[in-house]
């Protein structure tokens, strides 16, 4: 049997990779679920035209959500913060220095609250990697096959294939839509400053779409446009693994284990030993399996290694992708932004290749109007909320934001280190600031500045924000893959150091953190690992 710790994006792509081939797998999870009178709002929603859900259902799926000027710092989904819940009891750790990350334990991982975006890596991001492009890309094309992903042909594929036969678009807003007319008038121009932008590659159901399970209204169309994609998806458009985990449980030889949370490994002759605790009742559970895949999360894959690997009080080095935040006007209002019938995740991705900058691209998501761009607004405006008020539709109108990314190479990073204290096994957290980080994003800035100008684009620099280490999740390499692996290294097929049936299989095994999306390479990374273990166990 083989054991695959977290239902998330990695697990489930191993998992599938190996389940096909026709062997007998067991899935680990923790195993919390949004909660049932939640659920029976959302069904309620789901069975319902969007036009005809209740004040008081969208009411429960919009509750307990904040933003400021520093974006959402705690993402919730349907209002519920469950993909957080019981971490800080289960997993206990201290962190200063850095942004909101924290480990999960729900099902489905961080794909119940996450962006959509997925872009692979190119080759440039793979500079100092044991694995090329050419060695993922079977695998970006398989979880292609479960996974559905939006794009179209445009600028973007000069740095980042498309590897989906028919790839669909999300109808842009407005505000995206004017935005890109003005982009495309100056392409050649940007193209030769090194801005390169296009249609964004998103995990979302781009056009209509048959499915055999689930039942729900809307399942089987694309995006309806309802505006609640930072809130959650009714409808379940946006991928969640929870799909996939559904296609899973067809296969008689696959078993999905909810409820566990694993702590440690062990490694006999020809079987791995799993040792956990049931988060019913705190007892002891432990698993015996052929091979072991690892892909809790970048945070509990670390943890379990450490504690594994008895390495205490050792400091471990987990590299981040630096984020920040850039408000950006249009000098042209776009009307009636609260009213369109739009969708809410990034509109168009921008990439900056330019080495005064950075030997590695930067990644850019422009997001326009969300309900969430009027919640920020309200809270930076304070006391002057009634003013605000009346210039409300100018400002909206107007208003875009720019998540960016950098390389780890000009980023900050995490220590992590495993300690004990009263009884307990503790993960510290500090984070690690890198000046030539900040350095770096305003050149980048002032750039934007000079190249989105002459588009009517305005960045607003004075409001600026860069966030802490780790905000923004993009972090892996705590024990990164190497070619001629060290004492804290991976091989190239994710097998920590004395080990020869356990492998990791999530991002904590990644050299470096590019600044592009991360989980689309995960999966596909996953699926590489996983096919060798087939081929190597004699799988099909």
């Amino acid at each position: 049997m083989f054991v695959v710790v977290g239902s998330g994006h990695a697990g489930v792509s191993c998992a599938v990779s190996l389940v096909e081939a026709g062997m007998p797998v067991t899935l680990i999870d923790g195993g919390i679920q949004l909660e049932p009178q939640t659920r029976e709002v959302v069904a309620r929603m789901a069975s319902t035209p969007a036009d005809r859900w209740s004040p008081e259902d969208l009411a429960v799926v919009k509750s307990n959500v904040s933003a400021s000027s520093k974006g959402v710092q705690i993402k919730k989904v349907f209002g519920s913060d469950f993909p957080f819940r019981a971490v800080d009891q289960v997993l206990p750790r201290t962190s200063s220095d850095i942004g909101h990350l924290t480990p999960t334990l729900a099902t489905a991982g961080f794909s119940n609250v996450w962006g959509a975006a997925a872009l692979p890596y190119s080759t440039n991001d793979l500079k100092g990697w044991p694995v090329t492009v050419q060695d993922l890309e079977p695998f970006y094309k398989s979880v292609c096959r479960f996974m559905p992903l939006t794009g179209s042909r445009d600028g973007l594929e000069e740095l980042f294939a498309v590897h989906t036969e028919s790839p669909t678009s999300l109808k842009p807003s407005k505000q995206a839509q004017s935005i890109l007319t003005s982009l495309k008038r100056r392409e050649v121009t940007l193209r030769s400053k090194g801005i390169i932008f296009g249609t964004p590659r998103l995990a979302v159901r781009g056009q209509v779409h048959e499915r055999t399970e689930g039942g729900k209204a809307g399942n089987s169309q694309g995006c309806s446009y309802c505006g609640l994609c930072l809130f959650g998806c009714p409808y379940d458009h946006i991928y969640s693994t929870n799909d996939t985990l559904r296609y899973l449980k067809t296969f008689p030889h696959f078993t999905h284990m909810p409820g566990v949370v694993v702590d440690s490994f062990s490694e006999g002759t020809g079987d791995v030993l799993v040792m956990g605790r049931s988060l019913v009742d705190n007892k002891p559970v432990t698993i015996a399996g052929t091979k072991l895949f690892l892909a809790a999360g970048v945070l509990s894959t670390t943890r379990i290694l450490l504690k594994s690997m008895s390495l205490y009080d050792e400091p471990i080095r987990l590299p981040t992708s630096e984020y920040f935040m850039l408000p950006v006007l249009s000098l042209r209002k776009t009307p009636s932004v609260r009213s369109e019938a739009l969708h809410t995740l990034s509109q168009i991705f921008v990439e900056c290749i330019d080495p005064q900058i950075s030997e590695h691209s930067s990644h850019m998501q422009l997001y326009t109007y969300s309900e969430l761009f009027k919640l920020g607004l309200y809270e930076t405006f304070g006391p002057l909320k009634p003013l605000l008020k009346a210039i409300e539709p100018e400002v909206l109108g107007r208003l875009n934001v720019i998540q960016g990314y950098l390389h780890s190479q000009h980023s900050s990073h995490i220590d992590l280190s495993l300690t004990r204290k009263d009884g307990a096994e503790v993960l510290e957290m500090k984070g690690v600031a890198n000046p030539l980080a900040s350095k770096t994003i305003k050149r980048l800035v002032a750039k934007l500045t000079r190249s989105l100008l002459p588009s009517g684009l305005v960045p607003v620099r004075p409001m600026l924000n860069i966030g802490k280490p780790g905000e923004g999740r993009h972090v892996g390499g705590a024990f990164p893959m190497s070619a001629s692996p060290s004492e804290r290294e991976c091989d190239v097929f994710g097998r920590p150091p004395g080990f020869r049936n356990v492998h990791v299989v999530d991002a904590t095994v990644f050299p470096t953190v590019p600044a592009s999306t991360i989980t689309f390479t995960a999966m596909a990374n996953a699926q590489r690992i996983a096919s060798h273990v087939v081929t190597e166990s004699g799988g099909s």
